[in-house]
């Protein structure tokens, strides 16, 4: 009776906790939600493409560019493009906030075995959406979904799978093999899930395993046929600067937990423009955060830290040779996300005073650190500052047919407007 009763207190907490969530995370962009957008390639590319060549073609669309798939903007402006223009945006927008909410439930509902406790999963799924990893340029646009996906497959990795239903099952495996094919993010973490199969040997890590090795073969062969074919960004899979190395690494996925992003980035840039001082005070910086998590997760078992760390280093390497020059903004987001979680981790499993008042303070930092520029940092990309008005754009393209549709992200950030080139009906 009171396991029972104490069950159903747990349930009613958590959905009051994502009630709040889902509240926070509408009023940070409220115009958006309310009124649609494209964002960048969301729009110029794959809006464009579904609604010029029409059908269900356009969910196998690859940007041959990116080289890969990325299946959630092509089922996001294929069902735009099924609306009237007018309201296109806002079903890209909405699917997008879905996803947002559904990495948030998860990780809030799903039993864990990264979350313990449930005041490790509220404070896990607190700094994913308003901690130092909720960057303006992912938030509400589907051609960035990948990576909360990326941020879903590291949490299924310790999802306790034989205490789910069968239904919630399927759907997390429905959302793993999504993220599969709506990215690399995800793929990059399948060592882990067949880590987990080796080590569990049940049925379901087994099928687990089974599902995001052949979407990761499939990946595989499609960034192959992309590299060699010439088709691929030649700016993708190269090595880059140490310093610019150093700069991202430390300045923006790693600081930025406890100094902010905007800092961070100021940091980061007069590294990448190296001084001695520089160098040092952001290696210094890097290092304590760094020695502080570990200090807060000292408690933890190798079965959790072990692949852990293994999914930062493959993230980390993954954004390096992956960005499109220097691996900021939307490629510090997962490798800000693992130490977020693992932030939370800390306060579930830590037993000794010191360590769990580390794993809190830190938490803290990244929470003040995230909330202060939670509604005011890049506000031009979380609500309508002069932005592009669609029902004008449409109406100026329905008028003249060769007329080039703007959209976010628009001047001054970046000083090139985004735009849409669509064929008449």
């Amino acid at each position: 009776m009171v396991d029972t009763l104490r069950a159903q207190a747990e349930r009613v907490g958590t959905r009051g906790w994502f009630a709040l969530l889902v509240l926070l995370a509408f009023l940070r962009s409220p115009w958006v939600l309310l009124n649609g957008r494209f964002w960048a390639e969301e729009g110029s590319i794959h809006f464009a493409h579904a609604h010029n060549e029409g059908g269900l073609a356009g969910l196998t669309f690859i940007d041959q560019r990116a080289g890969y798939l990325n299946l959630i903007p092509n089922v996001g402006t294929w069902l735009a493009s099924l609306v009237p223009l007018s309201a296109a945006p806002l079903v890209t927008t909405w699917l997008a906030f879905g996803v947002l909410l559904f990495v948030l439930w998860v990780v809030l509902a799903w039993p864990s075995d990264l979350l313990p406790t449930a005041t490790a999963r509220v404070i896990a799924a607190g700094l994913l959406l308003f901690g130092p990893a909720a960057h303006p340029e992912v938030w509400l646009n589907t051609i960035n979904s990948q990576t909360l996906f990326g941020v879903l497959g590291i949490v299924l990795v310790f999802v306790r799978l034989d205490d789910l239903s069968s239904r919630r099952f399927g759907v997390g495996l429905a959302a793993l093999l999504v993220g599969a094919l709506s990215g690399l993010y995800t793929t990059i973490l399948t060592p882990l899930f067949l880590w987990r199969a080796y080590r569990e040997r049940t049925r379901r890590t087994v099928i687990q395993a089974g599902v995001i090795t052949a979407a990761t073969a499939f990946q595989g062969i499609i960034v192959l046929v992309s590299r060699t074919s010439g088709s691929l960004e030649e700016s993708k899979l190269t090595i880059p600067d140490p310093a610019e190395l150093l700069g991202t690494f430390a300045g923006l996925h790693v600081a930025p937990i406890v100094i902010g992003r905007t800092e961070s980035e100021q940091l980061a840039a007069n590294v990448i423009e190296p001084s001695g001082a520089w160098v040092l005070t952001v290696v210094l910086v890097a290092g304590l955060v760094i020695g502080a998590i570990a200090f807060a997760v000292r408690e933890s078992s190798f079965v959790i830290l072990a692949p852990m760390g293994a999914a930062f280093v493959l993230t980390e390497g993954f954004v390096q040779l992956g960005a499109w020059g220097i691996a900021d903004a939307r490629y510090a987001v997962v490798p800000l996300s693992i130490a977020s979680l693992l932030l939370a981790h800390g306060v579930g499993v830590s037993t000794n005073a010191l360590t769990r008042g580390v794993a809190f303070g830190l938490v803290a930092a990244a929470s003040i650190a995230g909330i202060t520029e939670y509604w005011t940092e890049k506000r031009i990309a979380l609500t309508c500052i002069e932005c592009p008005d669609w029902q004008a754009e449409v109406d100026a393209w329905e008028a003249d047919p060769d007329h080039d549709l703007q959209i976010w992200p628009y001047p001054p950030w970046p000083f090139t407007p985004w735009t849409i080139e669509l064929e008449s009906d």
